[in-house]
């Protein structure tokens, strides 16, 4: 979809991929899902490099839990109901999940034209203390 938009880009032009905070984990019986979404980030990455010159960026967006469709019909809140709510209890605001409209104004500031000089990354949807583990000191 990238390699098709890139001859249409009016410059400043914007790629914006969305991918999946999933896909900094490893989930059993995700594995084509988690690739493709990993893979996403890296050709952010390079596509972010070969299209500076032409005053483009390239960036991503990995939502956390998001309610969706494809969430409610995948059962993921249901089959992995606690992991779901340990993520949940981690994002940034408001101990809930995300809603589209979350992802739709992140998506809307990266295409804005100041910001120009974000290009290459990957804005996640929680915060880091997703992928600490849940040791507790007593």
């Amino acid at each position: 979809m990238s390699q098709a938009a890139i001859p249409r880009l009016r410059r400043p032009g914007r790629i914006i991929h969305i991918t999946s905070v999933a896909a900094r984990g490893g989930y059993a019986s995700a594995s084509l899902y988690l690739a493709s979404k990993a893979g996403l980030e890296g050709l952010t990455r390079a596509l972010a490099a070969e299209l500076v010159p032409a005053g483009h960026t390239v960036n991503a967006v990995e939502p956390g839990v998001t309610e969706t469709d494809m969430a409610r019909d995948s059962g993921a809140s249901e089959a992995h109901g606690e992991h779901v709510k340990m993520i949940v209890a981690m994002t940034p605001f408001e101990n809930r999940m995300g809603k589209p409209e979350d992802v739709a104004s992140v998506v809307a500031m990266l295409a804005e034209e100041q910001a120009n000089w974000v290009t290459g990354q990957t804005i996640s949807g929680v915060t880091s203390r997703s992928y600490q583990t849940s040791l507790r000191v007593s």
